[in-house]
C-alpha cells in the first residue's frame, strides 16, 4: 500500500473471511474436532489481533458460559503455500483453572461435500434400560399358544427294490417327525427378546419388501401411547449424559429395512460366535453386547447420507488414538462437544445408535481392525470393538460399519 503524496508503502496481504476458516481442537481420543462458528469466530479474532507466541486470553467461548474460566490460547506456527498465504496455523488452548491444555489447528473451513470424519461418534446400560421398561410395560401381556404346526416329513427314506420276471416292485417307507407346539410371545415382548434377524416390531412403516429397504422418518409424540415409552427413554439417555441442562424439541426414529437387516445378520454372527466360544447363550444376541451409543455429524449432507446409507469406514479418521475406525462415545457429551450439526435456530442434532460392541479390547494408533483374540494366531478370532482403556469405556471404535445402526435423531438446544 503506497501512499502517493508522502510516498510512504507498507506490506499487506490478504486474510481469509471468518467463514472461510475453521479452528479444530484435539480431543482425548486423538481426534480433531471443529469448533462451533461462534467459538471459531472468537479463536479467529484471537489469532488475528495478538499473532504469533503471544498467550491470548478470553472467557467469551461457548461451553465457559456458567464455568467462567479463563482460557489462555497461544498460536505457536504457520504454514504457508508457495504464494505466501497462510493455509494452517498450530497452537494451544490452555484452562487457567484446571490446567488442562488442548492443541489447535487452524484449516480451510470444510466444504459442505467434505467428507473427513464422515461416519464418526452412549451409555453403556441404555439398551438394557430400554428393554427393562418395554418388558415393564408388556409384563401383562398374554402369551399365545400357536396352533400346533403340520407334521413334517423329514428327509429319511427306506427304499426297497424287489425284481420279478414280470415286473420290478419298489416300496418306500419314510420317518415322520411332528413338531412340537411352538409358544409365540406378544408382539411387545418380542422387541425384548429379539434374537432374531426381523425388523423390530414397534417399527411402523418399514418392511422388508420395501425398494432399496425404505427409508422412513418417524416423528416419536410423546402424547402417544405406542410412542411415550420409547420417547420418554431415549430423552432421558440424552440428558443424563450430556452433562448439562437441554431442551428436547423433537425424537426421529429411522426406519431402514436395508440397514436393520445387514445389522441384525452381523449382530447375530457376532452373538453367535461369541456363544461357540463361551458355549453360553446359543440362538439369542446375549453375546453381542449390544448398547445404545451417541454420535454427531457437523456437515448436513453426510447426515442425510448416514441415514439412508449407513456410516462408512472408508472415509473415517486416520488420527485417532484408539485406531482409524468408527469412534462412539458412551455419553451424549461426547457428541455435543463439537460433533453435532447446528441448525440455523441454534438446536443441535445428535445420533442415537444401536452397536453391537461384542468383545472388545483396547485400541491403539494406526491399527484398522481389532487385534487377535489370541495373540499367537493373528491370522484368527478376533476381538469385535475397541476401546478408550478406561472402566467402564467411555469411547468405543468400530472397523465394520454393519455393526452400528443409526435408529434415532434427537433434536436438542
Amino acid at each position: 500500500q503506497t501512499n502517493q503524496q508522502s510516498s510512504n508503502s507498507r506490506g499487506i496481504r490478504r486474510v481469509a473471511g471468518f467463514a472461510e476458516v475453521s479452528w479444530e481442537y484435539q480431543d482425548d481420543n486423538g481426534l480433531l474436532v471443529q469448533f462451533y462458528d461462534e467459538d471459531t469466530n472468537e479463536i479467529e479474532s484471537l489469532y488475528r489481533d495478538n499473532g504469533l507466541n503471544v498467550a491470548a486470553k478470553t472467557k467469551k467461548l461457548s461451553w465457559n458460559k456458567g464455568y467462567n474460566s479463563m482460557y489462555t490460547f497461544t498460536f505457536t506456527s504457520e504454514k504457508k503455500d508457495d504464494k505466501g498465504a497462510v493455509v494452517e496455523v498450530l497452537g494451544t488452548q490452555k484452562n487457567e483453572d484446571s490446567g488442562k491444555v488442548r492443541q489447535l489447528k487452524r484449516t480451510p473451513k470444510k466444504m459442505p461435500w467434505a467428507v473427513e470424519g464422515y461416519g464418526v461418534s452412549g451409555d453403556k446400560n441404555a439398551l438394557a434400560q430400554l428393554h427393562q421398561l418395554q418388558a415393564a410395560a408388556a409384563a401383562s401381556a398374554p402369551v399365545v399358544v400357536a396352533t400346533p404346526p403340520t407334521p413334517v416329513v423329514a428327509a429319511v427314506t427306506t427304499t426297497t427294490t424287489v425284481a420279478t420276471p414280470d415286473a420290478t416292485t419298489t416300496t418306500t417307507t419314510a420317518a415322520v417327525v411332528v413338531a412340537p407346539a411352538a409358544v409365540v410371545p406378544s408382539a411387545a415382548f418380542a422387541l425384548i427378546r429379539a434374537p432374531t434377524l426381523s425388523l423390530p416390531t414397534y417399527w411402523e412403516k418399514a418392511n422388508l419388501f420395501d425398494a432399496l429397504g425404505g427409508n422412513h422418518e418417524i416423528y416419536l409424540q410423546p402424547a402417544n401411547a405406542k410412542h411415550k415409552i420409547e420417547y420418554d427413554t431415549i430423552t432421558k439417555l440424552v440428558q443424563d449424559s450430556i452433562g448439562k441442562k437441554v431442551n428436547i424439541v423433537h425424537v426421529m426414529r429411522l426406519e431402514n429395512a436395508a440397514l436393520y437387516s445387514f445389522y441384525a445378520m452381523t449382530r447375530m454372527t457376532i452373538a453367535s460366535g461369541e456363544a461357540y466360544l463361551t458355549g453360553s447363550g446359543k440362538g439369542t444376541t446375549d453375546g453381542a453386547n449390544e448398547q445404545m451409543l451417541f454420535t454427531g455429524e457437523r456437515i448436513a449432507t453426510n447426515m442425510a447420507a448416514i441415514k439412508k446409507f449407513g456410516f462408512d469406514l472408508r472415509v473415517a479418521p486416520a488420527d485417532g488414538a484408539f485406531g482409524q475406525g468408527l469412534y462412539f462415545g458412551a455419553k451424549a457429551s461426547f457428541a455435543d462437544n463439537g460433533r453435532c450439526i447446528q441448525n440455523p435456530d441454534g438446536t443441535k442434532d445428535m445420533f442415537v445408535c444401536r452397536v453391537t460392541v461384542g468383545k472388545s479390547a483396547v485400541g491403539a494408533k494406526s491399527i484398522r481392525r481389532p487385534p487377535p483374540l489370541d495373540p499367537s494366531k493373528p491370522t484368527m478370532a478376533l476381538y469385535d470393538s475397541c476401546t478408550d482403556g478406561n472402566l467402564p469405556p467411555q469411547t468405543y471404535v468400530l472397523f465394520n460399519s454393519k455393526q452400528v445402526y443409526a435408529e434415532y435423531i434427537v433434536r436438542y438446544i
